[in-house]
Order: structure tokens, then C-alpha cells, then sequence
């Protein structure tokens, strides 16, 4: 994860966007309604892939909200920590991680 004040440089502030946002929404139901779709043994591997996908356009969406644009995963979770703390919690700001995400690295 990269702090969010030392990324600077792969942050763009741009107009902030409500419309570009809850398109991103749609997108992420039109997302989770595919999802349902899918036969969970047989697609697991998609399946991680796409739930990390939601979780990426959620936080672009709100960025766009806040009138922020980054094309960096990492910088994605630095905002996060930055502005929703209590909903992002990272004990001692040392990245573990989790479950899923040792899912998808071994894909």
C-alpha cells in the first residue's frame, strides 16, 4: 500500500464527478448480478477476480466523488486509509494480505 500523502505523483485531481460515479455504481451491479450467475466451484478464480474488481470501482468512485483519479491499485487503498480510517483499518500501516488476496496471486 502506498500512504496516500506520498503518492502525489500518481494522483490527478480532476472536476469531481457524481455523474462518472454512479455510473461506476451501475457497473458494479451489472458486476455483482453476473456474479450470481456463476457456478462458485467451478469459477472461483473469476469470482475473487471480480469481487476485486467491485472493490477497486467502488473506491474509483468514490475518488471521483472527491475529484481524484489514480490508475494505481495501491494508491486505491492509501485513499482509503486516508479518508475512511474506520473503514480501513491497517493495523501499524503494514500491508498483510489477506485471504483473498493470496487467492489471486497464486491465479
Amino acid at each position: 500500500m502506498k500512504p496516500w500523502r506520498e503518492s502525489q505523483e500518481e494522483i490527478r485531481k480532476v472536476k469531481p464527478d457524481k455523474e462518472m460515479a454512479k455510473s461506476m455504481l451501475k457497473m458494479i451491479e451489472v458486476r455483482i448480478r453476473e456474479l450470481e450467475l456463476k457456478d462458485r466451484k467451478e469459477f472461483s478464480s473469476l469470482i475473487v477476480e471480480d469481487y476485486y474488481e467491485i472493490i477497486k470501482e467502488a473506491i474509483a468512485a468514490l475518488m471521483a466523488v472527491d475529484g481524484y483519479k489514480t490508475l494505481s491499485h495501491e494508491v486505491l487503498i492509501g485513499y482509503m486509509k486516508e479518508f475512511f480510517p474506520s473503514v480501513f483499518r491497517i493495523r501499524n500501516s503494514t500491508y498483510r494480505p489477506t485471504p483473498t488476496a493470496k487467492k489471486q496471486n497464486r491465479i
